[in-house]
């Protein structure tokens, strides 16, 4: 065996080699550092039981096949056969722009290579950017995601990937099954980037990341890149479902929901598709800003007050707080009850909601009794100037009026609902900046029904925008509101 040449890739060393007339290529192993001799043995073992298992198994030629393990100047290093001369698709990305035509075929090659891999019962872990490659010509290289898996923890790269978390599909932090859905959803996330140049959760704050992945839903491909169809816009977010059962089924179903759109011509979009969405790009950018921003201030302002809250609750539920005698009695008229429920709401006032209510209120229960602490917080330390301006939301110009209805009492009520949160939240953002959060108003309009229950009036129905706050969907009432 000789040494032929040597080359370089993102820092890393690739030797060119002979051996009876064959040529290979050999990438040594542990650039980076040297685990313990144990260490060594078993990762080279398991590489080699992985080699082994997939030699006869996975032949398609933009697959990075591996054939052994050699010792080559003292180094481990994986060979496979031929000259190879490869680039990160990561650093290709950034070098070249490539364009749509490019990135379809990259799309398809990864899927023909894990079909082939399903058809032939091999399950590769899920794919990311750090498994992936160009060659000279510009075609796609996978890597075995399993091998590589094994090894990047000892390599060294100047590529900066991002967090392995974006990659993760729901179940994973969910504790769920991982299945080939699950790869199919990682995979999304590596087609999103390849097509907008972002990544479809960006959290700095592995925290803020899960959360982002758990109970968001990215921007619209076709917002970030206007040259792609609405077939295939819908296509990627199929693949980004967070329950997979709404996600493809396989490999299979993929390549075959792709070669229609391609048949079809349903790749690219239509100039009058691009006209169109070009005109809404910059709103849903923004808007997908504000509702990234809420979330990362509800985080942010109520993890450091979680063991206040919950100490509050204990005190409100013990009536140590807030008042301790009670509120709604058998004189309470159902008007005085509707408006003891705003109230409630306005004042943050838990006590007024659990007299008042029998409705399960949720999340909306959890923002009064939180939000309650954060004001109360803000005014102590001098945050704002006035308690008006202290306030994170409220209600303003509340009108309730009773409806002509002889079996029970029944109010509609309508009023402005504002919350104070950024234009573009700050990771770092201060307390003592709270102060510049942007005021946003939504004209509400609810509708609320009464029983008497124990001989008092109760709320047992609730009706219109105000489900959006008891449901936690502050971010989709904020685009529907801003759309009316």
């Amino acid at each position: 065996m000789e040494v032929i040449s040597t080359k370089e890739t993102q820092g890393n060393k690739l030797y060119i080699i002979e051996e009876d007339g064959r040529t290979y290529t050999a990438e040594p192993i542990f650039t980076e550092r040297k685990p313990h001799s144990r260490i060594i043995i078993e990762v080279i073992n398991k590489i080699k039981e992985i080699i082994t298992e997939r030699t006869d198994r996975i032949n398609h030629q933009a697959y990075v096949k591996y054939i052994d393990i050699k010792k080559i100047n003292q180094e481990y290093c994986l060979l496979s056969e031929g000259e190879k001369e490869f680039q990160p698709l990561f650093s290709c990305m950034n070098d070249q722009k490539p364009g749509l035509e490019k990135v379809l075929k990259w799309m398809r090659t990864l899927g023909e290579v894990f079909k082939e891999a399903e058809d032939n019962d091999v399950e590769l872990s899920s794919p990311g950017l750090h498994t992936l490659a160009v060659d000279r010509e510009g075609n796609l290289l996978v890597f075995d995601p399993d091998i590589i898996g094994r090894i990047e923890q000892y390599q060294k790269t100047t590529a900066n990937y991002p967090a392995k978390e974006v990659y993760y599909p729901p179940e994973y932090y969910k504790k769920e099954l991982l299945d080939r859905k699950s790869s199919l959803y990682s995979a999304g996330v590596v087609f999103y980037y390849l097509l907008t140049g972002k990544w479809p959760y960006s959290s700095s704050d592995k925290a803020d990341l899960i959360d982002e992945i758990l109970n968001t839903k990215p921007v619209e491909p076709r917002y970030l890149n206007l040259k792609i169809s609405n077939e295939l816009n819908t296509f990627i977010l199929m693949l980004l479902q967070k329950d997979r059962k709404n996600r493809l089924k396989d490999w299979t179903e993929f390549l075959e929901t792709f070669q229609r759109m391609k048949d079809n011509k349903q790749l690219k979009a239509l100039q009058d598709q691009t006209d169109k969405r070009r005109k809404m790009a910059d709103k849903m950018l923004r808007t997908a800003r504000r509702k990234r921003g809420f979330r990362v201030f509800w985080r942010k302002y109520w993890k450091p007050i979680a063991i206040i809250a919950v100490v509050i609750v204990l005190f409100l539920s013990m009536g140590l707080l807030d008042g301790t005698d009670s509120i709604v009695t058998e004189e309470t008229s159902p008007e005085e009850v509707v408006s003891l429920f705003y109230k409630g709401i306005e004042d943050k006032m838990i006590q007024n909601l659990d007299e008042s209510c029998l409705v399960d209120l949720k999340n909306l229960e959890n923002m009064v009794m939180q939000t309650y602490v954060i004001e109360r917080m803000r005014m102590a330390y001098n945050v704002t100037d006035s308690d008006e301006s202290s306030s994170v939301f409220g209600l303003e110009e509340l009108i309730i009026d009773r409806e002509d209805n002889k079996e029970r009492p029944v109010f509609s009520a309508s009023y402005y609902f504002y919350i104070y949160q950024p234009e573009e939240m700050e990771e770092n953002m201060e307390l003592s900046e709270m102060e510049e959060l942007k005021k946003d108003e939504f004209f509400m309009e609810d509708i609320i029904k009464l029983e008497r229950i124990d001989n008092k009036w109760q709320i047992t129905e609730i009706e219109g925008d105000i489900k959006y706050l008891i449901e936690g969907n502050i971010e989709e009432l904020i685009v529907r509101k801003e759309d009316e």
